[in-house]
């Protein structure tokens, strides 16, 4: 009678190209094994199962020791494969798994967030992440934030040195009638925007110049500078 083994095995399915690794220490020669998936496991029941021994090492502490190494090995290998079944590996996670934990753990950090408010109806967490970002200044004593916030968001510039976010925000709210865009809104905007645009206090992200936004847009164009590289700090 044979003696029962450890080896490594690949599952596979007949009607399918996904594949399964593992490691398995036999109870006896042949018990019949065919992997313990969780995830994914429903593919087991409804496709047909093969299970392909690759290699066997001694029924040792020993040998399952170098069973799991290489084990480890394989499956780090296609852990991003989209065929591979396997979901992680000694702390490791498909990207997939990583994505969907994100989506997840978003969902609940978002909603907990959420949920006592300030006397405004205010999300308290949010506004203490708010004060807490707001007061990191760099050298200059700008808000790194709003600093790191501005550059991303008007990296990307078209032929004409435009930020290509602001033209797509301003076509947008252009073709659907919001925003500034609204009936009616336009020339209401027009008795009040002077007033307010006269109060707000704009900063240079480049020299921590301020004055109004056109005034500092003006300033950064004189220096060669990007036009919205600038924030608004009041």
């Amino acid at each position: 009678m044979k003696s029962p083994r450890i080896y490594l095995y690949k599952v596979t399915f007949e009607e399918i190209p996904d594949f399964y690794w593992g490691i398995h220490k036999e109870k006896y020669f042949g018990d019949g094994y065919l992997g313990s998936p969780v995830t994914h496991a429903w593919k087991w029941d409804f496709y047909t199962p093969y299970l392909q021994v690759c290699e066997v090492f001694e029924n040792t502490d020993e040998g399952w020791d170098l069973a799991q190494s290489v084990e480890k090995r394989v499956i780090l290998n296609d852990l991003d494969n989209p065929l591979c079944l396997n979901e992680h590996c000694g702390g490791y996670f498909s990207l997939d798994t990583c994505r969907k934990a994100g989506q997840i753990g978003g969902s609940i950090t978002a909603k907990k967030m959420n949920l006592e408010k300030d006397e405004k109806g205010r999300s308290i967490q949010a506004m203490k992440g708010a004060t807490a970002g707001a007061s990191l200044k760099n050298e200059h004593g700008k808000s790194i934030p709003g600093v790191l916030g501005s550059a991303v968001i008007h990296r990307d510039k078209d032929s004409d040195g435009k930020s290509i976010v602001a033209k797509k925000a301003g076509n947008a709210s252009l073709e659907k009638k919001v925003g500034l865009h609204a009936p009616g809104v336009a020339s209401k905007a027009g008795k009040i925007g002077g007033k307010v645009t006269a109060s707000q206090v704009w900063e240079s992200t480049e020299d921590g110049y301020r004055g109004s936004a056109g005034v500092v847009a003006r300033h950064n164009k004189l220096r060669g500078w990007d036009t919205d590289a600038r924030v608004r700090i009041s």
